[in-house]
């Protein structure tokens, strides 16, 4: 057997096995479909939250992360006034020029507010956070509907954000449960995913 042909044999042989079953690329499925940015892959991504007043002082940033059929969120705030206020997710990735911007709660499926009220919540409603006399509190909640990046998705076209308020929500009065003017506010980022899907 000569050169040439002993190459084109491995050639061949390279060829059949690249298409054999099992040897797929990293990042693609049997049939070489990027598994990387499929939906799947990104409802399993999680998504921060850097919350900010209205001075621009950063109060620290929140976790969003599947659970269930909701949206666990959890983190550490401070610099906000003792004593509970109300925190909901609002329907719309902005902050700016004023906390208005980020629209009203985050309600996909059309619901009342409140987890006191029969015909609620709202998805983005969310248990109050206790803030101490330190000025510092623990926010740990899950969302009553909804998903990251699947079903009833958070992250849409528009985004979405969190807004923290001067007061405690009663979880029934509408439309925001009489929590007060909203003091600080951040907009949901995607990680660990492309950032641009939590725009599409």
């Amino acid at each position: 057997m000569n050169a040439y042909t002993q190459r084109a044999g491995f050639l061949a042989a390279m060829a059949i096995a690249a298409c054999s079953p099992g040897s797929e690329r990293p990042g693609t499925d049997a049939a070489g479909q990027d598994t990387a940015a499929s939906p799947e892959s990104r409802r399993m991504a999680s998504a921060t939250a850097t919350l900010r007043d209205a001075s621009g002082r950063e109060l620290g940033t929140l976790t969003l992360t599947e659970s269930g059929s909701g949206i666990a969120v959890a983190g550490r705030l401070q610099g906000l006034a003792p004593g509970e206020h109300g925190l909901h997710l609002h329907q719309t990735g902005r902050c700016e020029p004023a906390f208005s911007a980020a629209g009203s709660h985050w309600n996909p499926t059309d619901r009342q507010h409140g987890s006191a009220n029969p015909q609620g919540p709202h998805a983005g409603d969310l248990p109050n956070v206790t803030i101490g006399s330190d000025s510092a509190g623990s926010v740990e909640g899950t969302t009553a509907a909804g998903s990251l990046f699947g079903e009833l998705p958070l992250l849409d076209a528009d985004g979405a954000a969190v807004i923290v308020h001067a007061g405690r929500d009663d979880y029934s009065s509408q439309p925001s449960g009489n929590a007060g003017d909203p003091v600080a506010c951040g907009v949901i980022e995607a990680a660990g995913a492309d950032p641009a899907d939590s725009l599409r």
